[in-house]
């Protein structure tokens, strides 16, 4: 699985790149490619660890896999976090044995997504908080909409037990993040750049 999405990566990546050349704005080199690729992987095996080890009940779950791919977003940026939330969540359900559900999995695409709108930008504590509430009322919403196609009209008896999740969660995922994002992972992220490989 990993490969297939190193290569698929590897692709639209070259594709970027020819466009990039055409407007000989800015050249993406292969190093930050292959960088890119690997901490996505990492995010990946991270957050697919974090999902297996969260307690989850067929209409609930409490767990902590979105800092990863919410961080992968906020380092790598709209694509490879995007693809660090589906690459997480297929590896997840294949693993699991729950079935895929592509609109489960909009909902782990979109902490990547929404993480990306800081990428590349210093982030403030409440700026974290902002965004890691708005991505837990969409991840919420669209769990919430496929839970109606699975049970209709009973998804709401749990609602409010979802809802509380949420906000237990959110405050706890958005100090991880901010504090992994800003005290740990970009001081790593710049030592290793200024490396010679």
């Amino acid at each position: 699985m990993l490969v297939f999405l190193s290569f698929l990566l590897t692709k639209l990546q070259k594709r970027k790149r020819v466009r990039l050349e055409k407007c000989e704005t800015t050249k993406v080199s292969k190093k930050d490619i292959i960088f890119k690729i690997t901490l996505s992987a990492i995010f990946i095996a991270l957050a697919t660890v974090l999902k297996s080890f969260s307690i989850t009940t067929g209409e609930m779950r409490l767990g902590f896999y979105e800092v990863p791919v919410f961080l992968s977003g906020i380092i790598l940026g709209p694509l490879f976090g995007s693809l660090v939330g589906l690459g997480s969540d297929m590896i997840y359900s294949l693993s699991s044995g729950y079935s895929f559900s592509p609109i489960m999995m909009c909902s782990a695409v979109m902490w990547g997504f929404i993480g990306s709108l800081f990428y590349n930008k210093k982030v403030k504590v409440y700026q974290t908080f902002i965004l890691c509430l708005i991505a837990s009322i969409v991840a919420t919403t669209i769990n919430s909409l496929q839970l109606y196609i699975y049970y209709g009209m009973g998804m709401f008896a749990n609602l409010p037990n979802r809802i509380f999740t949420m906000i237990i969660k959110w405050p706890i995922i958005s100090v991880v993040t901010w504090v992994l994002s800003e005290r740990v992972i970009k001081k790593i992220i710049k030592s290793i750049s200024k490396k010679k490989i």
